[in-house]
Parts: structure tokens; C-alpha cells; sequence
């Protein structure tokens, strides 16, 4: 059963062609990779299946139905998803905020964070993507700041993006302002959490703490939990500087 038809899809940006009369079909069960150099039109295409762009030629069916172009409610109803690249998400937002950007009308008084988090959480389990630790969190730093997980040069540009984050608050709160502090701040569940890379003058640290039980995200310089990440990491770093 063929669940996805595009037929014809081109896109011109000025003189620039990035698809040209692309038609492609995917069955039921079946995983499609697109391949090709940076620049070759991979996420124009993909753009224009979710409603982000318009082709100006060509249609797409999804189960046997046309889509509208330009709506992505109706890709969304359509069961088409789009993971966007990095550069395209609010890295000063958690995974939950990035995931209900959009999600819910700008009219609406109090955010529905409760629920929002239960869906995100029961479709990780669903396909098996589970929920980081903060132990899990402590080594994937430790492998990053060994560059196993990408290239050396990758895991540098990486935790010098971390070190300009560097803030006042969470880890670095009570950290001695001489040493250095890769960080990003609420990474595992809004500000109830943060992790990074204590760069101590004997070793470097990973520390990822996360405060469960918190009534509400609190923004202000004083939220409880903010605190309590303060003295915990404090106290980590003290103790394990000394080993």
C-alpha cells in the first residue's frame, strides 16, 4: 500500500533550482533515505512535504488523500512529522518547550505543561527513546569532552558553545568566577535542571542535576530549585576536586 506520493515537486529559490520535478512513492513499513551534498535540496523537499514551504509545481498524497499546500496541520493530521536540524531549535528552551512551541494558541492564559509533558513522555516509551538520567547525562559529557561521541573538533565547537553559555545561576551559581563552566541550563526538564563541565583546576567535572517535585517552572533569580542545584553542585565539586 503506498501511503506517500509526491509527483512533480520543484521549487526555484530566485535562480537558484532546488528540486526539480521530484517523484518519489514510500509504502506501508518501508524506511526511505534522501542522500546528497549540502545544498543539494534534501531539506527543501522534506520543507515542502511538511507545509513549511510551497513548491511551485507537483503534489503530494498521503494516504491516498492531496494535502493543501503550505499547511502543516494538515501534514500533522496526515501523520507527517519533521524532526528539524539543531540550528532550527531554541537552545535556550528544554526538549518539552521545543516540542509545545506551536502547539498551542497564543491566546491561552496558562500553558498546559502538565499534559504536554505526559504525551512527550508516553510517545519517548513508545519508540523506545526513554529518558535521560542524570547519571546517563554525566557520561555522555564525559565522552563528549573525550570526543567519542563526534569528532574532536566537533566535541570543542560543542563545549565552547557551552562555555559562552556560561550563567550565574544553577552549576555556576556558586562556582569561583576563575573557573571555567560548560553548561546548559535545563537540559533534562526546564529550569528543575541543568548540567555541565566544571573545568576544576585539578580535572574537569560533569555534573547533571535534576529537582523533581517542583510545583511550577519558577524564572526569577530565586526559584528553589535553582538553588538547591547551587549547593548540590557546590558540594560535588568540592568533593570530587579533592580526589
Amino acid at each position: 500500500m503506498t501511503v506517500l506520493r509526491l509527483e512533480g515537486i520543484s521549487k526555484r529559490f530566485g535562480a537558484l533550482q532546488a528540486n526539480d520535478g521530484i517523484s518519489l512513492e514510500l509504502a506501508r513499513g518501508e524506511v526511505l533515505a534522501l542522500l546528497g551534498e549540502n545544498g543539494a535540496g534534501k531539506s527543501t523537499l522534506v520543507s515542502i512535504l511538511f507545509g513549511h514551504y510551497v513548491a511551485d509545481a507537483g503534489q503530494i498524497e498521503a494516504f491516498g488523500r492531496v494535502l493543501p499546500p503550505g499547511d502543516t496541520r494538515a501534514a500533522l493530521n496526515a501523520g507527517i512529522g519533521m524532526v528539524h536540524q539543531h540550528f532550527t531549535l531554541a537552545d535556550n528552551l528544554s526538549v518539552l518547550d521545543n516540542v509545545m512551541l506551536g502547539t498551542e494558541p497564543l491566546w491561552r492564559p496558562v500553558s498546559g505543561r502538565t499534559a504536554a509533558r505526559a504525551r512527550l513522555l508516553a510517545t519517548a516509551a513508545k519508540f523506545g527513546l526513554g529518558v535521560t538520567t542524570p547519571h546517563e547525562m554525566v557520561q555522555i559529557l564525559e565522552m563528549l569532552e573525550q570526543g567519542k561521541i563526534v569528532s574532536p573538533a566537533a566535541s570543542k565547537d560543542i563545549l565552547d558553545i557551552m562555555k559562552m553559555q556560561q550563567e550565574r545561576f544553577g552549576i555556576s551559581r556558586r562556582t569561583p568566577e576563575e573557573l571555567v563552566v560548560a553548561s546548559k541550563h535545563g537540559s533534562l526538564d526546564a529550569l528543575r535542571s541543568d548540567v555541565g563541565i566544571v573545568y576544576d583546576k585539578d580535572a574537569p567535572i560533569a555534573i547533571a542535576i535534576t529537582v523533581d517535585d517542583m510545583p511550577e517552572i519558577d524564572y526569577s533569580p530565586d526559584n528553589a530549585g535553582d538553588k538547591l542545584i547551587a549547593d548540590l553542585s557546590e558540594a560535588l565539586r568540592a568533593g570530587l576536586g579533592t580526589k
